[in-house]
Order: C-alpha cells, then structure tokens, then sequence
C-alpha cells in the first residue's frame, strides 16, 4: 500500500470514530433530557381541582323557643281544693302525704311552670287522685289547649259560666280532665275516673277557688 492511500485510509477511519463519537454523546444527551424530563413529576389537574373545598352554603339556625314561664301559684292544696270539698266527694279521701307527680306528667310539667300539684288517697282503697294547677301566658295556654283538643275528648259541662274549655280522656286506666279557665290550665286525674261526669266534684271547686 502506498504512503498517500495509508494516509486516506487513517483519515477515512479517523473521521468514521469522529463521527461515531459525536453521535454517541448526542443521543446520551438526548436520552438523559428525557430521562430528566420523564422524571419530573407533573402537576395534575385533577388533583388541583379535587383539593379545592367546595363553597357550602351557611345554614341558618332556627330561634330557639321561647321558655314558657308561669306565674307562681302562692295558694295551697286545701285552697286550691277545701277539705269539705274533699269530704263532700268522698269522707274516705285524705292528703296523701307521700304525692309527687309523677316523671313526664303533666302534673310534673305544671310544677315545672310554676304551678302546683297535691295529691289525695282513699284511706280505705288506697286509690288517688291528683290536682294540678298553672297560671300561664296565652300563647302558652293556647298550645296546651290544641294538645288537649288532639288527644282527648272536650266536655262543656266542666265549669261555670264563659271562659272555660274541658276536655276528658281515659288513658292506661287513669281518668283525666285538663280545664282551662282564664289564664289558669287544671289537671285532675284518678283511677276512679272512668268518664267525664266522675271528675266534676273535683274539677267544680278547684275552678271556683281559682276564680277566687
């Protein structure tokens, strides 16, 4: 081989090393900025939009009610109901000195307002009988009027005069009559009341004491 072919020759294969470099090192550039670039995390949308609270609408509490307060009654048992009257229906009855309403009753409710609540015993029977009286607002007694209309029976015989409403019912064997008379809603109840008629030597006196 000749001097100057040799020399071609050396060139031909410097320049196909050259070229095989130079296009190494560019496609590891290449594979190294998409490798970077497959590498760094993209922020996702959904996630962006997910993250974000929704808007709520602000409810609006509803008002409290108003706490029903009673005008305190200051007369006692026997004035609300006279020991004659309690003779008159029936000698054998007496102050249980052992009353209280009992729990969830309206009677317990009446004392909750500032009323009062006294019960009797048959001496003889140890059947009771309980009054319970409230001085209320008329917003107050109008509730109380609409509870007694629903869930029992008005009798128009309870009373004297205008002004009154009566009602009776009969519930787990215990007879009671609500009265409403001015501003005053009355309780009475007893086993011994089977109808509306068995309540009124009781329910007469207390009205009339009450209208005073």
């Amino acid at each position: 081989m000749s001097a100057a072919l040799a020399r071609v020759t050396s060139a031909r294969t410097l320049l196909s090393v050259t070229v095989g470099t130079v296009l190494v090192m560019a496609l590891a550039g290449c594979t190294a900025e998409n490798l970077e670039a497959s590498e760094t995390p993209k922020p996702s949308t959904s996630a962006t939009a997910s993250s974000a609270p929704e808007p709520t609408e602000s409810a609006t509490p509803e008002p409290e009610p108003e706490p029903i307060v009673g005008v305190p009654i200051t007369l006692s048992c026997d004035e609300v109901l006279a020991p004659q009257a309690v003779y008159d229906y029936n000698p054998n009855f007496g102050t249980d000195p052992n009353y209280a309403p009992a729990d969830g009753s309206l009677a317990a409710s009446i004392v909750g307002y500032s009323g009062l609540a006294c019960g009797w015993v048959n001496q003889t029977s140890g059947e009771t009988f309980e009054v319970a009286v409230a001085e209320l607002p008329d917003a107050a007694l109008d509730t109380f009027k609409n509870q007694a209309g629903a869930q029992s029976t008005m009798v128009p015989t309870y009373g004297h005069g205008g002004g009154f409403e009566g009602y009776f019912t009969v519930n787990y064997g215990v007879g009671e009559a609500r009265v409403f008379t001015g501003s005053n809603w009355i309780v009475v109840s007893s086993t011994a009341f089977y109808e509306p008629g068995d309540a009124i030597p009781i329910v007469e006196p207390v009205v009339a004491a009450l209208a005073g």
